[in-house]
C-alpha cells in the first residue's frame, strides 16, 4: 500500500505539528484529512481524521495464488486520536471509530454453490462426518465467489486495533455476516465471516446450511479455516428427517396398497357373483328323464309328463271341456282299478286315446274301444297284447269266433265335438 500525489499545508510550532488539505492517491482512489500532534513534556498527542473514497479493494488485500482475494470499490471515513511516549505507546493508544462501504465487490473462495453441491452429495451417500464434509466443501468452496452489490459495517479503534462490526450485505447468493479485528501494533488480521444460503425446498425445522469463515495470521497472508460443525448439524437432521418421510410414505405406499386389493377383491368377486346369476337365468330346465326299464320286464304304466303350458291364451269354453275330459278319464280309471280282479295281470294298458274324426264320418257314428279292460277274458288267460291296427284286422280275420266280448266305451262323434259316453249306449 502506497500514497501517491500527495500535497498538504503544514504548519509547525515548538510544540505543534499540523497537516491540514490532505490530498493523495491511494490504490487509484482518493484520500483526504488532517491531522496534528502536539507536545506537553515528554508525552505527545496525536489527533485527526481521515477519507477513502474509490480506492480499488484488489490494491489494498492480500492475495492467493497470485490473485486477489476480494474486489470492488472501497469508501471510508473515520477519525482517531491517542498519546504516548514512543511511536509505539502512540499507536498502542490511539482510538476513534468510522464506516466503511464496499460496492460491486466480489470475495473470492467463497462459492455460494457450494452448500447445493455438498448437499447432493450427501444424498448421494457422502459420510456424515466434519473432516469429509469439509474437505468436500472447501474444494467446492475455491471454485467461485460471493458476489456482494454492497456492503456496509461499522469500524471502531480501541488500544490500536481496528474492528470491524455490524457487517450489513446485498448479496442475492447467500448472506454474510461477522467481524473482523486488525491489529495496527504487528500488523495482523483476525476474523470470524459466516456463510449462509437459502436451503429453499432442502429446510429442515431447527438448522441452516452455513458455516464459519476463519482467518488468522498476518495481514499480508492469512490463513484460513473453516469449520462445518452447523452445516454438519443441519445435513444429519435433514438426512434424519428424510427418513422420516420415506418410512411414512412406505408406510402410506403399503396401506394404499391393501385398499386397493380389497377393492379389486370386492369387484373381482361381485364380477363372478352376477356371471352366475346371469347363467342361471339363462340356463334351459331339463326335464327329469324317466329310467329304463330292466330287461325282461314290462314297462309301467308311468302316465306321460305333461306337456308345457302354453303362454297364449285360449278361450275359455275350451279350456273348461278339455279339463272335464281329462277329469272323466280319470274317474274311468278310479273305477276299473276298483273293480279289477285280484288275479288281474299288474302291467294294463293305459286307455287308447280319443282320435280325432275327419269330416268324413257321420253324425252319431260310433267307434268301438280297443280297450281290453272291458273284454271278458279266462281268468288264466294272459293279458294280450295291444297290437297295432293291421296285425288286429288280421287276427279277428283268422281267429275262430270266440265268446261273445262285452263292448267297451264308445266315442260317438258329433258335429261339435267328442263326447264319450260309458257305459256304451245300447239303442
Amino acid at each position: 500500500m502506497a500514497f501517491s500525489k500527495f500535497t498538504s499545508k503544514l504548519r509547525l510550532k515548538p510544540d505543534l505539528l499540523r497537516l491540514e488539505a490532505v490530498e493523495a492517491s491511494l490504490a487509484e482512489g482518493r484520500v483526504s484529512g488532517q491531522a496534528t500532534l502536539t507536545r506537553s513534556g515528554p508525552e505527545a498527542s496525536l489527533s485527526g481524521t481521515v477519507q477513502v473514497s474509490g480506492a480499488r479493494l484488489e490494491d489494498l488485500v492480500w492475495r492467493q495464488s497470485d490473485r486477489a482475494v476480494a474486489t470492488g470499490s472501497l469508501d471510508l471515513a473515520g477519525e482517531f486520536q491517542g498519546s504516548g511516549r514512543s511511536i509505539s505507546a502512540l499507536v498502542a493508544s490511539l482510538a476513534g471509530g468510522g464506516t466503511l462501504q464496499l460496492a460491486d465487490a466480489e470475495l473470492r473462495s467463497m462459492n455460494p454453490a457450494a452448500f447445493d453441491l455438498v448437499i447432493r452429495a450427501a444424498d448421494a451417500g457422502l459420510a456424515l462426518e466434519d473432516d469429509k464434509i469439509r474437505e468436500v466443501f472447501a474444494s467446492q468452496l475455491d471454485s467461485g465467489p460471493l458476489a456482494l452489490k454492497r456492503l456496509d459495517g461499522s469500524l471502531a479503534l480501541n488500544g490500536g486495533r481496528i474492528a470491524l462490526r455490524n457487517v450489513a450485505v446485498d448479496a442475492e447468493a447467500a448472506g454474510l455476516t461477522g467481524q473482523a479485528l486488525v491489529n495496527l501494533n504487528d500488523w495482523t488480521v483476525e476474523s470470524d465471516l459466516t456463510l449462509k444460503v437459502d436451503p429453499g425446498s432442502d429446510a429442515v425445522a431447527g438448522a441452516e446450511p452455513q458455516a464459519a469463515l476463519l482467518f488468522t495470521g498476518p495481514l499480508s497472508a492469512p490463513e484460513r479455516d473453516i469449520d462445518v460443525a452447523p452445516f454438519t448439524a443441519f445435513l444429519t437432521l435433514r438426512s434424519f428427517e428424510q427418513e422420516v418421510q420415506r418410512v411414512e410414505r412406505l408406510q402410506a405406499e403399503i396401506l394404499e396398497r391393501d385398499r386397493l386389493m380389497r377393492e379389486v377383491k370386492y369387484f373381482r368377486e361381485e364380477t363372478l357373483r352376477r356371471q352366475q346369476e346371469r347363467a342361471a337365468s339363462l340356463a334351459p330346465v331339463v326335464a327329469p328323464q324317466p329310467e329304463a326299464p330292466a330287461q325282461g320286464q314290462s314297462p309301467a304304466t308311468t302316465p306321460a309328463p305333461a306337456a308345457p303350458a302354453r303362454t297364449e291364451a285360449k278361450p275359455e269354453k275350451a279350456s273348461d271341456a278339455i279339463g272335464d275330459l281329462l277329469n272323466f278319464e280319470t274317474k274311468i280309471r278310479s273305477t276299473l282299478d276298483a273293480s279289477r280282479p285280484a288275479n288281474a295281470p299288474a302291467n294294463l294298458l293305459p286307455l287308447e286315446p280319443a282320435r280325432e274324426v275327419g269330416a268324413g264320418l257321420q253324425t252319431q257314428q260310433v267307434l268301438e274301444s280297443g280297450d281290453p279292460l272291458l273284454n271278458t277274458r279266462p281268468a288264466t288267460a294272459p293279458a294280450p297284447v295291444a297290437a297295432a291296427p293291421s296285425q288286429r284286422a288280421r287276427q279277428e280275420t283268422a281267429a275262430p269266433q270266440a265268446a261273445p266280448v262285452q263292448r267297451g266305451p264308445r266315442y260317438v262323434t258329433d258335429p261339435n265335438g267328442l263326447v264319450i259316453t260309458y257305459p256304451a249306449p245300447r239303442n
